[in-house]
């Protein structure tokens, strides 16, 4: 499992920051990144039998994590997606997958038709000084998402989250 978390962050991270970010982008992408490992690391596990890939976005909804919110994601620079390094789990962009019409209305990747879990990582909020939030969320199907609010702060030059409660889970 720590060989499939760190293979998909890798991949995410090197998609996300291709062509240079300026440091308060980095800083908000290293903050959403931390979101992301927390989600992968503590609630992704348990529902692994089910995927077979990943679909990832960003999304600027404020309600990430504290309600479901509709997939509005912006694909992290959908053009390197094709050129990553191939984990266990594919990852793609949010708009590689979309939601099946039946019941229970599975995420799937649209071109191979494979269950997918989608997940959404919010904007960053301030909280106090050196402290900020950021919601994440999966969807496996229409019947199934939960919803995190995680705080981070800064130490030794890397974000760390101080927590995550869970918000919903329908």
């Amino acid at each position: 499992m720590e060989c499939l978390r760190r293979t998909l962050l890798a991949m995410i991270l090197t998609a996300f920051v291709a062509g240079g970010v300026d440091a308060q982008a980095t800083d908000s992408t290293g903050i959403r990144m931390a979101g992301l490992t927390w989600l992968l690391d503590s609630v992704l596990p348990k529902h692994q039998a089910n995927i077979t890939a990943v679909c990832v976005g960003f999304t600027n909804a404020a309600a990430t994590g504290t309600r479901p919110v509709a997939s509005d994601a912006v694909d992290l620079n959908a053009a390197e997606f094709p050129a990553l390094p191939k984990g266990s789990l594919p990852v793609h962009p949010g708009s590689a997958c979309t939601v099946e019409q039946a019941a229970p209305k599975w995420t799937v990747v649209t071109a191979t038709g494979k269950r997918a879990v989608s997940v959404l990582v919010g904007p960053v909020r301030s909280l106090s000084a050196g402290q900020w939030s950021v919601g994440v969320q999966l969807r496996i199907n229409g019947r199934y998402g939960e919803g995190y609010l995680c705080e981070a702060v800064r130490a030794q030059d890397q974000w760390h989250m101080t927590g995550c409660r869970a918000t919903w889970i329908s």
